[in-house]
């Protein structure tokens, strides 16, 4: 038997963003740009999407297309347009109070919602969610959805490495420690991260530091570069020059 999300969640995906790159690329920064604007509303690395993207082509596909369009509507949409899943937290980037006009909050906080009102406020608003490290899915994602809008951003490699090892998410101790990046491909140690390709397990492991950074680089942009999958690609160190002018282009 086959499920499907209401019509009004499969119509809002054409109204849906999704912004990713690898980390450190100026994601963050994009995201709140997007934030600020009216009609927009936001969703930060939604952890549910860690753990559903990399199932696509594993579960079947009108399942995951129900989980996914559910989510992004009933939960990200529906649920920043009442305010009940609006990040109120004002020490965060992705805060909504960094973003939108503090009576505009007060406004969805101080209000009951029925559900004719939410889908009619829906109606008029544009989600976008940023996820990254979700690149080595673009192509089974794209076949899905060729029509929403994929930015990517990218930054010189050596940037990213500095910062990524820096972080220490590739080091030994998330292998056999307590590890910071979700979901894993192992139960027990070493951890392996999700977005290692299926083989590369062992020689991830085997792997110095820089050597596992240099691995996460690559397969991130592995795919980036075809033109069937019709991303735009922004790079941060151009972007960072002429911000303004490239954000009203590609808004």
């Amino acid at each position: 038997m086959s499920l499907y999300a209401t019509p009004e969640a499969r119509a809002a995906i054409a109204r849906t963003i999704f912004i990713s790159g690898s980390t450190r690329t100026g994601s963050t920064m994009m995201g709140q740009l997007f934030h600020s604007l009216d009609g927009m509303e936001y969703a930060f690395e939604p952890p549910f999407l860690y753990h559903l993207v990399p199932l696509i082509g594993r579960l079947p596909g009108d399942a995951w297309r129900f989980l996914f369009e559910a989510y992004l509507y009933e939960d990200l949409t529906v649920g920043a347009v009442t305010g009940r899943y609006l990040n109120l937290n004002r020490h965060d980037d992705s805060s909504v109070w960094k973003a939108k006009p503090a009576a505009e909050v007060e406004a969805r906080l101080d209000t009951a919602f029925r559900r004719p009102d939410i889908v009619a406020a829906a109606e008029a608003r544009h989600l976008a969610f940023k996820s990254v490290d979700l690149l080595p899915y673009l192509r089974p994602f794209r076949a899905l959805y060729p029509e929403m809008p994929v930015i990517v951003m990218g930054r010189r490699p050596e940037s990213v490495l500095v910062s990524v090892l820096r972080k220490g998410w590739n080091a030994d101790a998330d292998l056999y420690g307590a590890p910071r990046v979700f979901p894993l491909k192992t139960a027990e140690p070493p951890y392996i991260p999700y977005w290692v390709r299926g083989g590369d397990e062992d020689r991830y492991v085997a792997m110095s530091e820089l050597e596992r950074c240099c691995l996460y680089y690559v397969t991130m942009y592995a795919d980036v570069a075809a033109a069937d999958l019709d991303l735009l690609v922004i790079d941060y160190d151009r972007f960072v020059e002429r911000p303004r002018a490239t954000f009203e282009d590609l808004v």
